[in-house]
């Protein structure tokens, strides 16, 4: 699987949770990239009242209350069936 297609999986996990707690809601998210000592370690987002974190290295999705409490913990294995690896493309 793709790191795309991993980050599709992602984002329909964050949006059927989403979908699930706040049916009268319409969803809408927006997306950060996170880098930490100049390598990317996962992504940020941020939908109603809640934020996300997929941690690339800990195989984990992480949704936030809007107090800054752990309101889910997603192991990523069970979302993509496998364990994710990174793949580095260079430009040609």
């Amino acid at each position: 699987m793709s790191n795309a297609q991993r980050l599709d999986e992602v984002r329909a996990f964050l949006q059927a949770w989403f979908s699930k707690s706040h049916p009268s809601n319409v969803w809408s998210a927006t997306e950060s990239i996170l880098i930490s000592d100049g390598h990317y370690c996962g992504r940020r987002f941020a939908f109603g009242p809640y934020t996300a974190i997929w941690f690339v290295e800990e195989n984990q999705v992480k949704i936030f209350d809007p107090d800054g409490s752990v309101a889910v913990r997603q192991d990523c294995s069970e979302l993509f069936g496998e364990e994710p690896t990174l793949e580095i493309r260079r430009a040609a």
